[in-house]
């Protein structure tokens, strides 16, 4: 009777133990702040395959030196975060995600893509004029 009284005690923290880390990610991601002002930028990255990753790289910095107030800081997280690539379902590396306020999915790139084309949907993403802004 008492290793049932334990139990009882016991199982409601295992089996719930799982639904805590998606929703308490947060914590461990600054930049995943309900409170955020702003979208984020999120690159994961394989630490293996950068080569896949320099057009998003030329393309981020291309964006940030032409509109350096209008793209948020790019939060690059390795292959290696298990929560966060679970969180977001990443199974492409690399993979580029513009996330809402709320920490919604709004854009996603993923594998091998051209410099040009990252760059025209992040501008289209945040709305960006084609002159650069001073």
């Amino acid at each position: 009777m008492k290793n049932l009284f334990i139990f009882f005690i016991i199982s409601p923290f295992i089996f719930s133990d799982g639904c805590f880390h998606e929703d308490d990610i947060s914590h461990d991601y600054p930049f995943l702040n309900e409170q955020a002002s702003e979208k984020a930028t999120v690159l994961f990255s394989h630490e293996y395959d950068l080569e896949k990753e320099n057009n998003y790289y030329d393309a981020l910095i291309n964006l940030q030196n032409n509109y350096p107030h209008e793209i948020p800081e790019v939060n690059i997280i390795s292959s290696s975060e298990d929560r966060l690539i679970n969180h977001f379902h990443i199974d492409t590396f690399p993979t580029l995600l513009v996330l809402d306020r709320e920490n919604k999915e709004a854009k996603r790139m993923e594998g091998v893509i051209k410099t040009q084309t990252i760059i025209n949907v992040l501008k289209q993403e945040f709305q960006l004029e084609d002159e650069k802004r001073s």
